[in-house]
Protein backbone atom coordinates (compact mmCIF):
# COMPACT_ATOMS: atom_id res chain seq x y z
CA UNK A 1 0.00 0.00 0.00
CA UNK A 2 2.71 2.55 1.07
CA UNK A 3 4.50 1.40 -2.88
CA UNK A 4 0.36 2.63 -4.48
CA UNK A 5 0.67 5.76 -2.79
CA UNK A 6 4.76 6.69 -2.98
CA UNK A 7 4.12 6.54 -6.78
CA UNK A 8 0.60 7.51 -7.69
CA UNK A 9 0.63 11.42 -7.53
CA UNK A 10 -0.72 14.28 -8.91
CA UNK A 11 0.82 12.87 -12.40
CA UNK A 12 -2.41 10.44 -12.45
CA UNK A 13 -4.66 13.50 -13.46
CA UNK A 14 -2.64 14.13 -16.31
CA UNK A 15 -2.15 11.15 -18.17
CA UNK A 16 -5.58 11.50 -20.21
CA UNK A 17 -3.57 14.65 -21.82
CA UNK A 18 -0.76 12.06 -21.85
CA UNK A 19 -2.98 9.92 -24.12
CA UNK A 20 -3.70 12.60 -26.35
CA UNK A 21 -0.04 13.50 -26.91
CA UNK A 22 0.64 9.25 -28.31
CA UNK A 23 -2.55 8.63 -29.49
CA UNK A 24 -4.92 5.54 -27.68
CA UNK A 25 -2.97 2.90 -29.56
CA UNK A 26 0.92 3.70 -28.76
CA UNK A 27 -0.27 5.39 -25.09
CA UNK A 28 -1.12 2.27 -23.36
CA UNK A 29 1.48 0.16 -25.18
CA UNK A 30 4.15 2.55 -24.21
CA UNK A 31 2.78 3.33 -20.64
CA UNK A 32 3.27 -0.61 -20.16
CA UNK A 33 6.76 -0.27 -21.19
CA UNK A 34 7.67 2.42 -19.10
CA UNK A 35 6.25 0.77 -16.19
CA UNK A 36 7.65 -2.61 -16.69
CA UNK A 37 11.33 -0.55 -17.47
CA UNK A 38 10.62 0.96 -14.13
CA UNK A 39 10.39 -2.21 -12.42
CA UNK A 40 13.30 -3.38 -13.80
CA UNK A 41 15.03 -0.50 -12.61
CA UNK A 42 14.06 -0.67 -9.11
CA UNK A 43 14.70 -4.70 -9.25
CA UNK A 44 18.61 -3.77 -10.02
CA UNK A 45 18.93 -1.06 -7.52
CA UNK A 46 17.15 -3.22 -4.44
CA UNK A 47 19.62 -6.22 -5.56
CA UNK A 48 22.75 -4.23 -5.93
CA UNK A 49 21.71 -2.72 -2.26
CA UNK A 50 21.26 -5.85 -0.69
CA UNK A 51 24.62 -7.43 -2.12
CA UNK A 52 26.54 -4.07 -0.55
CA UNK A 53 24.34 -4.65 2.50
CA UNK A 54 25.66 -8.24 3.00
CA UNK A 55 29.12 -7.23 1.75
CA UNK A 56 30.17 -4.24 4.50
CA UNK A 57 28.00 -6.02 6.90
CA UNK A 58 25.82 -3.07 7.39
CA UNK A 59 22.18 -3.52 9.34
CA UNK A 60 20.11 -2.25 6.82
CA UNK A 61 20.22 -1.84 2.87
CA UNK A 62 21.99 1.70 2.12
CA UNK A 63 20.22 4.61 0.57
CA UNK A 64 19.73 5.44 -3.04
CA UNK A 65 22.90 7.57 -3.34
CA UNK A 66 24.98 5.53 -0.94
CA UNK A 67 24.26 2.47 -3.43
CA UNK A 68 25.57 4.52 -6.07
CA UNK A 69 28.61 5.36 -3.79
CA UNK A 70 29.49 1.79 -2.32
CA UNK A 71 29.46 0.22 -5.58
CA UNK A 72 31.59 2.95 -7.10
CA UNK A 73 34.04 2.40 -4.71
CA UNK A 74 34.54 -1.44 -5.12
CA UNK A 75 34.69 -1.16 -8.55
CA UNK A 76 36.73 2.05 -8.81
CA UNK A 77 39.51 1.86 -5.58
CA UNK A 78 42.10 4.05 -7.56
CA UNK A 79 39.84 6.80 -7.76
CA UNK A 80 38.75 8.05 -4.77
CA UNK A 81 36.69 10.76 -6.05
CA UNK A 82 34.60 8.38 -7.75
CA UNK A 83 32.50 7.58 -4.96
CA UNK A 84 31.91 11.14 -3.79
CA UNK A 85 31.13 12.03 -7.65
CA UNK A 86 28.62 9.11 -7.89
CA UNK A 87 26.87 10.20 -4.30
CA UNK A 88 26.84 13.63 -4.95
CA UNK A 89 25.26 12.93 -8.82
CA UNK A 90 22.41 11.18 -7.08
CA UNK A 91 21.75 13.12 -4.37
CA UNK A 92 21.79 16.35 -6.67
CA UNK A 93 19.02 14.75 -9.19
CA UNK A 94 17.39 13.78 -6.17
CA UNK A 95 17.04 17.31 -4.91
CA UNK A 96 16.31 18.60 -8.12
CA UNK A 97 13.40 16.40 -8.31
CA UNK A 98 12.07 16.88 -5.04
CA UNK A 99 12.25 20.69 -6.36
CA UNK A 100 11.00 20.09 -9.42
CA UNK A 101 7.88 17.84 -7.68
CA UNK A 102 7.11 21.13 -6.12
CA UNK A 103 6.83 23.24 -9.04
CA UNK A 104 4.37 21.13 -11.03
CA UNK A 105 2.44 20.63 -7.87
CA UNK A 106 2.10 24.85 -7.16
CA UNK A 107 0.90 24.93 -10.87
CA UNK A 108 -1.68 22.13 -10.53
CA UNK A 109 -3.43 23.60 -7.40
CA UNK A 110 -2.81 27.35 -9.38
CA UNK A 111 -5.14 26.11 -12.19
CA UNK A 112 -7.24 24.05 -9.79
CA UNK A 113 -7.86 27.26 -7.56
CA UNK A 114 -8.48 29.54 -10.39
CA UNK A 115 -10.80 27.54 -11.80
CA UNK A 116 -13.18 27.35 -8.67
CA UNK A 117 -12.44 30.84 -8.07
CA UNK A 118 -13.95 31.44 -11.92
CA UNK A 119 -17.18 29.42 -10.55
CA UNK A 120 -17.72 31.64 -8.21
CA UNK A 121 -17.54 34.76 -10.16
CA UNK A 122 -14.20 35.70 -9.23
CA UNK A 123 -12.26 35.26 -12.73
CA UNK A 124 -8.40 35.98 -12.10
CA UNK A 125 -5.22 35.23 -14.03
CA UNK A 126 -3.30 32.70 -13.61
CA UNK A 127 0.00 34.36 -12.09
CA UNK A 128 -1.81 36.01 -9.56
CA UNK A 129 -3.54 33.05 -8.29
CA UNK A 130 -0.12 31.60 -8.09
CA UNK A 131 0.57 34.42 -5.60
CA UNK A 132 -2.29 33.93 -3.72
CA UNK A 133 -1.53 30.19 -3.61
CA UNK A 134 1.65 29.91 -2.11
CA UNK A 135 0.99 31.94 0.47
CA UNK A 136 -0.76 29.18 2.56
CA UNK A 137 1.81 26.51 1.10
CA UNK A 138 4.52 28.49 2.05
CA UNK A 139 3.19 28.24 5.90
CA UNK A 140 2.87 24.69 5.80
CA UNK A 141 6.61 24.22 4.57
CA UNK A 142 7.68 25.61 7.82
CA UNK A 143 6.46 22.63 9.64
CA UNK A 144 10.15 20.88 11.20
CA UNK A 145 8.70 17.58 12.84
CA UNK A 146 8.04 14.72 10.53
CA UNK A 147 5.16 13.79 13.07
CA UNK A 148 3.36 16.49 12.19
CA UNK A 149 3.90 16.62 8.64
CA UNK A 150 2.80 13.13 8.70
CA UNK A 151 -0.65 13.69 9.89
CA UNK A 152 -0.74 15.98 6.43
CA UNK A 153 0.55 13.01 4.61
CA UNK A 154 -2.95 11.11 5.84
CA UNK A 155 -5.12 13.66 4.77
CA UNK A 156 -3.26 14.21 1.44
CA UNK A 157 -3.69 10.47 0.76
CA UNK A 158 -7.51 10.42 1.47
CA UNK A 159 -7.97 13.39 -0.52
CA UNK A 160 -6.53 12.01 -3.48
CA UNK A 161 -7.80 8.63 -3.03
CA UNK A 162 -11.18 10.18 -3.13
CA UNK A 163 -10.63 12.72 -6.10
CA UNK A 164 -9.52 9.79 -8.41
CA UNK A 165 -12.47 7.54 -7.87
CA UNK A 166 -14.79 10.73 -7.76
CA UNK A 167 -13.34 11.62 -11.58
CA UNK A 168 -13.67 7.95 -12.91
CA UNK A 169 -17.02 8.02 -11.57
CA UNK A 170 -17.69 11.33 -13.84
CA UNK A 171 -15.69 9.82 -17.01
CA UNK A 172 -17.79 6.76 -16.82
CA UNK A 173 -21.09 8.21 -16.08
CA UNK A 174 -21.38 10.94 -17.71
CA UNK A 175 -22.14 11.07 -22.13
CA UNK A 176 -18.68 10.46 -24.29
CA UNK A 177 -17.46 13.88 -25.61
CA UNK A 178 -18.44 14.40 -28.96
CA UNK A 179 -15.01 15.48 -29.39
CA UNK A 180 -12.64 12.90 -31.43
CA UNK A 181 -10.07 11.13 -29.85
CA UNK A 182 -7.09 10.31 -31.69
CA UNK A 183 -5.79 6.34 -32.13
CA UNK A 184 -1.86 7.14 -33.62
CA UNK A 185 0.92 9.12 -32.57
CA UNK A 186 0.42 12.87 -33.81
CA UNK A 187 3.81 13.41 -33.87
CA UNK A 188 7.28 13.39 -32.44
CA UNK A 189 6.91 16.33 -30.36
CA UNK A 190 4.02 15.48 -28.89
CA UNK A 191 5.30 12.11 -28.71
CA UNK A 192 8.46 13.09 -26.99
CA UNK A 193 6.18 15.82 -24.54
CA UNK A 194 4.08 12.06 -23.65
CA UNK A 195 7.25 10.14 -22.63
CA UNK A 196 7.99 13.37 -19.83
CA UNK A 197 4.30 12.95 -18.79
CA UNK A 198 4.72 9.36 -18.04
CA UNK A 199 7.65 8.98 -16.73
CA UNK A 200 6.70 11.60 -14.30
CA UNK A 201 4.02 9.79 -13.28
CA UNK A 202 6.14 6.49 -12.32
CA UNK A 203 9.03 8.90 -10.49
CA UNK A 204 9.09 6.70 -6.77
CA UNK A 205 12.13 4.96 -6.84
CA UNK A 206 13.39 6.96 -4.33
CA UNK A 207 10.93 5.15 -1.81
CA UNK A 208 11.70 2.13 -2.78
CA UNK A 209 14.51 0.83 -0.43
CA UNK A 210 13.42 3.30 2.28
CA UNK A 211 10.16 0.72 2.05
CA UNK A 212 12.47 -2.11 1.64
CA UNK A 213 14.26 -1.40 4.58
CA UNK A 214 11.17 -0.68 6.51
CA UNK A 215 10.33 -4.65 5.91
CA UNK A 216 10.44 -7.59 8.25
CA UNK A 217 10.61 -10.10 5.71
CA UNK A 218 12.52 -8.54 3.07
CA UNK A 219 12.41 -11.44 0.85
CA UNK A 220 8.85 -10.79 0.38
CA UNK A 221 9.23 -7.41 -1.26
CA UNK A 222 11.13 -8.62 -4.27
CA UNK A 223 9.90 -11.81 -5.05
CA UNK A 224 7.96 -12.85 -8.02
CA UNK A 225 4.70 -12.36 -6.00
CA UNK A 226 5.77 -9.86 -3.99
CA UNK A 227 5.55 -5.98 -3.02
CA UNK A 228 7.20 -4.93 -5.73
CA UNK A 229 5.84 -6.60 -8.42
CA UNK A 230 2.33 -6.69 -7.32
CA UNK A 231 2.46 -2.79 -6.49
CA UNK A 232 3.93 -1.49 -9.54
CA UNK A 233 2.24 -3.61 -11.91
CA UNK A 234 -0.92 -2.66 -10.24
CA UNK A 235 0.36 1.16 -10.58
CA UNK A 236 0.68 0.71 -14.30
CA UNK A 237 -2.94 -0.70 -14.96
CA UNK A 238 -4.33 2.01 -12.70
CA UNK A 239 -2.07 4.84 -15.00
CA UNK A 240 -3.35 3.28 -18.21
CA UNK A 241 -7.14 2.71 -17.33
CA UNK A 242 -7.32 6.51 -16.10
CA UNK A 243 -5.86 7.87 -19.04
CA UNK A 244 -7.54 5.59 -21.56
CA UNK A 245 -11.41 6.58 -19.70
CA UNK A 246 -10.25 10.07 -19.40
CA UNK A 247 -9.68 10.52 -22.55
CA UNK A 248 -11.91 8.16 -24.34
CA UNK A 249 -14.28 11.06 -22.37
CA UNK A 250 -13.22 14.06 -23.17
CA UNK A 251 -11.31 13.31 -26.22
CA UNK A 252 -9.36 16.21 -27.53
CA UNK A 253 -10.87 18.90 -25.38
CA UNK A 254 -9.15 16.89 -22.40
CA UNK A 255 -6.86 19.62 -20.17
CA UNK A 256 -3.24 19.38 -18.98
CA UNK A 257 -5.13 18.29 -15.63
CA UNK A 258 -8.58 16.08 -16.07
CA UNK A 259 -10.05 18.33 -13.27
CA UNK A 260 -10.31 21.05 -15.26
CA UNK A 261 -12.48 18.94 -17.50
CA UNK A 262 -15.06 18.56 -14.53
CA UNK A 263 -18.24 20.40 -14.64
CA UNK A 264 -17.99 22.84 -11.65
CA UNK A 265 -21.15 24.03 -12.53
CA UNK A 266 -21.95 20.71 -10.56
CA UNK A 267 -21.44 20.97 -6.62
CA UNK A 268 -19.28 17.25 -7.34
CA UNK A 269 -17.12 18.75 -9.50
CA UNK A 270 -16.48 21.75 -7.29
CA UNK A 271 -15.70 18.92 -4.31
CA UNK A 272 -12.76 17.14 -6.39
CA UNK A 273 -11.39 20.71 -7.26
CA UNK A 274 -10.71 21.73 -3.50
CA UNK A 275 -9.83 18.53 -2.48
CA UNK A 276 -7.33 17.40 -4.55
CA UNK A 277 -5.98 21.59 -4.34
CA UNK A 278 -5.75 20.59 -0.30
CA UNK A 279 -4.11 16.78 -0.59
CA UNK A 280 -1.47 18.23 -3.11
CA UNK A 281 -0.37 21.19 -1.02
CA UNK A 282 0.00 18.99 1.99
CA UNK A 283 2.14 16.59 -0.59
CA UNK A 284 3.87 20.33 -1.37
CA UNK A 285 5.30 20.38 2.15
CA UNK A 286 6.31 17.10 2.40
CA UNK A 287 8.43 16.96 -0.98
CA UNK A 288 10.03 20.13 0.43
CA UNK A 289 11.02 18.21 3.55
CA UNK A 290 12.79 15.69 1.60
CA UNK A 291 14.51 18.13 -0.09
CA UNK A 292 15.87 20.00 3.14
CA UNK A 293 16.44 16.84 4.93
CA UNK A 294 19.01 16.11 2.57
CA UNK A 295 20.63 19.75 2.00
CA UNK A 296 20.51 21.77 5.45
CA UNK A 297 22.79 18.96 7.40
CA UNK A 298 25.44 19.88 4.61
CA UNK A 299 24.79 23.85 4.70
CA UNK A 300 25.29 23.23 8.43
CA UNK A 301 28.21 21.27 8.02
CA UNK A 302 29.78 23.71 5.57
CA UNK A 303 28.95 26.78 6.98
CA UNK A 304 28.17 26.33 10.25
CA UNK A 305 28.07 26.35 13.36
CA UNK A 306 24.85 28.96 13.34
CA UNK A 307 23.93 30.72 16.35
CA UNK A 308 20.31 30.89 15.34
CA UNK A 309 20.04 27.49 13.53
CA UNK A 310 16.33 27.57 13.83
CA UNK A 311 15.97 31.02 12.33
CA UNK A 312 18.39 30.03 9.73
CA UNK A 313 16.59 26.97 8.23
CA UNK A 314 13.50 28.95 8.07
CA UNK A 315 14.89 31.54 6.11
CA UNK A 316 16.51 28.39 4.39
CA UNK A 317 12.57 27.30 3.75
CA UNK A 318 11.65 30.34 2.66
CA UNK A 319 14.57 30.52 0.00
CA UNK A 320 13.39 27.38 -1.83
CA UNK A 321 9.43 28.59 -1.37
CA UNK A 322 10.64 31.81 -3.36
CA UNK A 323 12.20 29.95 -6.05
CA UNK A 324 9.82 27.33 -6.80
CA UNK A 325 7.30 29.87 -6.74
CA UNK A 326 9.23 32.25 -9.23
CA UNK A 327 9.99 29.24 -11.38
CA UNK A 328 5.89 28.33 -11.56
CA UNK A 329 5.53 32.34 -12.66
CA UNK A 330 8.04 32.00 -15.38
CA UNK A 331 6.42 28.90 -16.25
CA UNK A 332 2.63 28.29 -15.53
CA UNK A 333 2.40 25.44 -18.36
CA UNK A 334 1.63 22.01 -16.09
CA UNK A 335 1.96 19.99 -18.96
CA UNK A 336 5.47 21.21 -19.98
CA UNK A 337 6.83 21.63 -16.56
CA UNK A 338 5.69 17.97 -15.80
CA UNK A 339 7.24 16.81 -19.65
CA UNK A 340 10.91 18.77 -18.46
CA UNK A 341 10.80 17.58 -15.07
CA UNK A 342 10.32 13.58 -16.20
CA UNK A 343 12.39 14.11 -19.32
CA UNK A 344 15.79 15.99 -17.67
CA UNK A 345 15.17 14.46 -14.75
CA UNK A 346 13.15 11.17 -13.78
CA UNK A 347 14.51 9.58 -16.57
CA UNK A 348 18.51 9.17 -14.96
CA UNK A 349 16.58 8.01 -11.42
CA UNK A 350 14.34 5.53 -13.09
CA UNK A 351 16.73 3.64 -15.60
CA UNK A 352 20.02 5.47 -16.12
CA UNK A 353 21.63 5.44 -12.76
CA UNK A 354 19.96 2.21 -11.86
CA UNK A 355 21.75 0.80 -14.91
CA UNK A 356 24.61 1.96 -13.92
CA UNK A 357 24.66 0.46 -10.42
CA UNK A 358 23.97 -2.74 -11.74
CA UNK A 359 26.81 -2.86 -14.35
CA UNK A 360 29.08 -1.55 -11.62
CA UNK A 361 27.95 -4.12 -8.75
CA UNK A 362 27.91 -7.13 -10.99
CA UNK A 363 31.61 -6.54 -12.09
CA UNK A 364 32.50 -5.78 -8.45
CA UNK A 365 30.52 -9.27 -7.24
CA UNK A 366 31.90 -11.41 -10.89
CA UNK A 367 28.40 -11.79 -11.78
CA UNK A 368 28.83 -9.61 -14.93
CA UNK A 369 27.87 -11.16 -18.26
CA UNK A 370 27.40 -9.90 -21.74
CA UNK A 371 23.42 -10.29 -21.23
CA UNK A 372 23.70 -8.08 -18.37
CA UNK A 373 26.40 -5.95 -20.56
CA UNK A 374 23.57 -5.35 -23.51
CA UNK A 375 20.65 -5.16 -21.61
CA UNK A 376 22.10 -2.21 -19.01
CA UNK A 377 23.75 -0.46 -21.55
CA UNK A 378 20.27 -0.50 -23.71
CA UNK A 379 18.39 1.13 -20.82
CA UNK A 380 21.28 3.77 -20.85
CA UNK A 381 21.01 4.83 -24.43
CA UNK A 382 17.18 4.34 -24.00
CA UNK A 383 17.04 6.64 -21.32
CA UNK A 384 19.92 9.67 -22.99
CA UNK A 385 17.80 9.31 -26.20
CA UNK A 386 14.53 9.75 -23.93
CA UNK A 387 16.09 12.17 -21.77
CA UNK A 388 17.96 14.49 -24.64
CA UNK A 389 14.13 14.28 -26.89
CA UNK A 390 12.23 14.97 -24.23
CA UNK A 391 13.81 17.67 -22.66
CA UNK A 392 14.54 19.17 -26.20
CA UNK A 393 10.91 19.34 -26.91
CA UNK A 394 9.84 20.91 -23.94
CA UNK A 395 12.31 23.31 -23.83
CA UNK A 396 11.14 24.45 -27.54
CA UNK A 397 7.59 24.92 -26.34
CA UNK A 398 8.58 26.07 -23.19
CA UNK A 399 10.73 29.31 -24.67
CA UNK A 400 7.45 29.60 -27.06
CA UNK A 401 5.23 29.91 -23.58
CA UNK A 402 8.18 32.97 -22.12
Amino acid sequence: MHLIKGYVGTGIFSMGDAMKNAGLIFGPITTFFIGMICLHCCHLLVNAAYKLQKHYKLDKAPDYANTAKLSFALAIPNFPAGPFIAKLTVNVFLIMAQIGFCCCYLVFISWNIRELLRVYKYPMDIHWTIVITIIPIWLTCLIRTLKCLSYLSIVANCTLLVSIIIVLYYALSQPTSECPVGLTIPGIPQFAIFFGQSIFAFEGIGLVLILYNEMDQRKEFYETYGVLNMGLNMVTVTYIIFGAVTYLQFGNDIQETVTLNLNTKEYLGQIVLLLISLGVSFSFSLQLYVAVSITFPKILFWLGPFRYPTLIEFWYRTALVITIFIMAEVIPRLQLLLSFVGSFLSVALIAIFPAMIDLTASYVFSELTLYIVLKDFLIIIFGFVATMAGTYESLVLLAKEI
